[in-house]
């Protein structure tokens, strides 16, 4: 079954509690090199089905840079950014994953393959005021778009 053919029966069809689907769609995604394949099911996934599947996304070499800051304003990981620390026991998994992927980004770990852009969801004052309360500077690309080739 190629990637459509999975995404549209795991995210459209309502078998994302098949078992079977799940492992297909987690091989998939450990084992892909296309990062197009990973943006599309970043882009579909339903944040409240957990976070398994973004962090197997992020977690993949393939992952775009577009596609690691999709998913961390996915989890809405901005507050941490410019607060730190997580203040609710039930965001302790969203946290967790924003850690990781902006130790990937500090790293390195994402590369931008100019085939996927990304536009930051936050209002040019949102972007103001973040940079204006103390956003660190290696944090500003987090706030920048990316667009494509």
């Amino acid at each position: 079954m190629d990637y459509q053919e999975l995404l549209k029966k795991y995210y459209y069809t309502g078998d994302t509690d098949d078992e079977t689907i799940d492992k297909e769609v987690e091989s998939l995604l450990k084992n892909t090199d296309s990062s197009e394949v990973l943006q599309a099911f970043a882009m579909e996934h339903n944040y409240d089905d957990g976070l398994a599947i973004p962090e197997i996304i992020t977690s993949n070499p393939a992952c775009d840079l577009a596609t690691a800051l999709t998913v961390f304003s996915d989890i809405e990981a901005y507050d941490y950014l410019l607060y730190g620390k997580n203040s609710e026991e039930y965001e302790k998994e969203s946290y967790e994953l924003f850690r990781k992927i902006r130790d990937n980004v500090y790293n390195g770990f994402y590369s931008r393959s100019g085939k996927i852009p990304f536009k930051v969801p936050l209002s040019k004052l949102q972007v103001y005021k973040m940079k204006k309360n103390g956003l660190k500077k290696k944090d500003h690309i987090f706030i920048e778009d990316i667009t494509t080739d």
